[in-house]
């Protein structure tokens, strides 16, 4: 295609609507592909796309396609987003996750779906949990009634409840846990810190803290996966 005929495609046309004379009518819409104007609806953003609904009924039916809120949600909350709860991925978007449903025009009080999973048999207490897109970690104290036990992590798939592993840790209680790239990091009550690297399998031996006394909280810096207590 040559540039003078690139030009002429993307002049408005003029035509005649049921007596209405000299109505510019742009046909770009018209002649978008549709998969092109999702991603272009996506690349947008969500405030865009919500004037875009009002610019005629092609834009409009863009706007409201599913997969372009569905984009949205999923770049906003990742597997965290409730799509499934929700019918239109464009109200699940507008009442941020679920968190701020409107009604009436009106705020209203959120809606929750209780489900459980049990991790232990009593008496045995899950001490601290990190939840990621991906799973929940929860770490436990040692049992209290079962010689032989120890404390234990269990990582759990959010979306199913199913249990993905678990493994044995110590006798000691483990009272926190924090998770980076790739390493599940725990401190207990014997003040010693693990770090579980799970791409190959690996476990370091346990390092003693420069600390009297039981860890109760444990944080892994972001850039060099180095634990602070």
């Amino acid at each position: 295609m040559t540039l003078a005929e690139t030009k002429r495609r993307v002049v408005p046309r003029l035509t005649k609507d049921r007596g209405a004379d000299n109505i510019v009518r742009f046909q770009y819409w018209a002649e978008f592909p549709q998969d092109l104007g999702v991603l272009v609806c996506q690349c947008l953003g969500p405030c865009a796309v919500v004037q875009l609904l009002f610019a005629g009924r092609r834009a409009r039916d863009l706007g409201l396609r599913e997969e372009v809120w569905r984009f949205f949600c999923r770049a906003r909350w990742g597997r965290s987003a409730n799509l499934s709860v929700y019918g239109s991925a464009k109200d699940l978007y507008l009442d941020r996750n679920g968190w701020f449903p409107q009604g009436g025009g009106c705020r209203q009080s959120p809606s929750f779906e209780v489900q459980r999973i049990k991790l232990h048999d009593s008496p045995c207490l899950t001490m601290d949990l990190r939840i990621t897109d991906d799973e929940i970690i929860a770490v436990s104290e040692a049992p209290r009634d079962k010689v032989g036990k120890q404390a234990s992590v269990q990582i759990v798939d959010p979306g199913t409840r199913d249990l993905k592993e678990r493994f044995e840790v110590s006798s000691a209680t483990i009272n926190c846990c924090d998770v980076g790239a790739d390493l599940i990091c725990l401190g207990s009550d014997d003040s010693k810190v693990r770090v579980y690297r799970r791409s190959c399998g690996s476990r370091t031996p346990p390092v003693p803290a420069a600390l009297r006394g039981p860890i109760a909280a444990i944080r892994l810096h972001a850039s060099s996966s180095v634990p602070a207590m």
